[in-house]
């Protein structure tokens, strides 16, 4: 015989929401949550993107270094090392861009 202990069990529920329904928040409404999970969202996508144009040129590099070819290591200290350099660039890019002017940043001299 099960006691009814005046509350319902749902798998999953805890009836706190139905509870207090003035607790209920809808993400799309908080813009912060909104824009949080963006830029969450995009720094993802950038880190894909970063790996597969690392692992298109690792392809190149082993061509040219036969001691890359042969060692696993190398080969994942180079994309660690892209990786960490592609963090920094992020990380001090709008300070060069802010300091020097975006032409002189990005302009390549011989």
């Amino acid at each position: 015989m099960v006691a009814d202990m005046g509350m319902s069990m749902m798998a999953g529920n805890s009836g706190y929401l139905e509870m207090h329904p003035e607790r209920k928040i809808s993400f799309f409404q908080n813009s912060y949550i909104v824009g949080i999970t963006f830029a969450a969202g995009i720094g993802g996508l950038l880190f894909g993107y970063d790996t597969g144009v690392v692992s298109r040129a690792l392809l190149y590099i082993k061509e040219d270094f036969e001691i890359v070819k042969n060692s696993s290591f190398l080969q994942e200290l180079i994309v660690g090392m892209a990786l960490i350099g592609a963090i920094f660039g992020a990380a001090i890019g709008g300070w060069i861009n802010d300091s020097l002017g975006h032409k002189t940043a990005v302009e390549y001299k011989d």
